[in-house]
């Protein structure tokens, strides 16, 4: 009996020497619930919950702008599981309207839009914070800005970032010529006084086209992209349905000669109907546009060049006398277009998936009579 009593003893000195005397009995203010379901506020996000316990999803976006179809508002709409599932989005403040295709840009975590006054035909630049839910919330401070001289058009117009700014084409209001805006900060609220001219009224060679009776047409729109660290403008010119690109190697370099990549399908040239889209996708850069042949969407991939190139794809079923739109999020590359052949001018999408396989004919979400523009992002 008294060695068990000696050897309690001698435990429980053991045991008290070696706990930790330092850690405090924890409050219940140091006590952390774990979340449920319910109190995940991204669980209902896309891709699912946030994965730590509260800060916001990572968003892959694909998202389209379009003016209105029998009205001056901005419309716009995002696919919920990338590519697929549009949904709409709803318009933008009533302040903002267009007269022609808007254009939109991701730029340092925020969305960066344009739009034609119907008023003074002049490019205007608007911006919206990204909500917590993939959303848009617009801002009415340093927004409705004007673009600098030069930036006044009677078509679509198209942007893009590149060396930390962004540019915008436009096709002159007076001409053909087709014009590049640049903001001066990275926060695109200052422009530069003075847009560049890109491509001369020559080289455009436009001229007024009675085809397009619901559009106000005297020449066709440009499409900026970034390709390999350059900046590419593309056009379409109207007098001989050509498709050409032009180059700015440097921020402060001039633009190339201009170069022609109008493809072909079983041999025979396809010309082009209304302007052509342009995109890089996984180290090569794609072009897009509706055959003048019969409204199809063409596709072809321009650089880096090697043979066989040149020939075309046609997307199934897709019908558009517009300009179509294209962007990529590395595994898909996505073209967003009007539907000619739809009574109400619904908007439709194609996609080339990981396989290099066609997703064709696919209803996206929202109408215009004007061309859609398409970016993406991750946010």
């Amino acid at each position: 009996m008294k060695k068990h009593t000696i050897f309690s003893f001698i435990l429980i000195l053991f045991l008290v020497s070696n706990c930790d005397t330092t850690s405090p009995i924890p409050s219940s203010e140091d006590i952390v619930k774990l979340n449920t379901p319910g109190d995940d506020p991204c669980m209902q996000c896309p891709g699912g919950g946030s994965g730590d316990g509260g800060s916001p999803a990572s968003f892959n976006h694909f998202m389209y702008f379009a003016k209105g179809r029998n009205s001056s508002n901005i419309n716009h709409a995002r696919s919920v599981n990338a590519p697929d599932q549009w949904q709409a989005n709803g318009g933008t403040p009533s302040q903002w309207r267009t007269k022609e295709g808007p254009a939109a840009v991701y730029f340092n975590q925020k969305v960066y839009m344009f739009h034609v006054s119907p008023t003074s035909d002049k490019v205007i630049q608007s911006h919206a914070d990204i909500t917590t839910s993939g959303g848009l919330s617009w801002q009415t401070t340093n927004s409705n800005i004007e673009l600098g001289n030069g930036a006044k058009t009677n078509v679509p117009i198209s942007a893009t970032t590149w060396n930390n700014r962004i540019f915008v084409a436009s096709k002159s209001q007076n001409n053909d010529a087709i014009y590049v805006s640049r903001s001066l900060q990275n926060d695109g609220k200052q422009w530069e006084p003075t847009a560049n001219l890109a491509v001369t009224e020559s080289e455009n060679d436009g001229g007024f086209d009675n085809s397009f009776p619901h559009l106000d047409v005297d020449g066709w729109p440009p499409y900026l992209t970034v390709y390999n660290n350059k900046l590419y403008v593309f056009w379409v010119k109207r007098t001989t349905n050509s498709v050409f690109y032009k180059v700015k190697e440097t921020l402060n370099g001039s633009w190339s000669a201009r170069v022609e990549v109008t493809g072909l399908q079983n041999g025979s040239r396809r010309e082009a109907n209304y302007g052509v889209a342009a995109t890089e996708h996984n180290g090569k850069l794609y072009i897009a546009y509706a055959s003048k042949l019969n409204n199809s969407i063409l596709t072809r991939q321009v650089l880096p060049t090697a043979a066989g190139i040149e020939n075309m794809t046609s997307l199934s079923q897709s019908d558009t006398d517009l300009r179509p739109t294209m962007s990529s999020d590395g595994t898909n590359l996505v073209v967003v277009y009007h539907d000619d052949d739809h009574p109400t001018d619904k908007i439709y999408y194609a996609y080339m998936n990981s396989n290099n396989t066609w997703i064709t004919n696919q209803e996206a979400a929202g109408e215009s009579k004007h061309p859609p523009y398409l970016i993406n992002f991750n946010h």
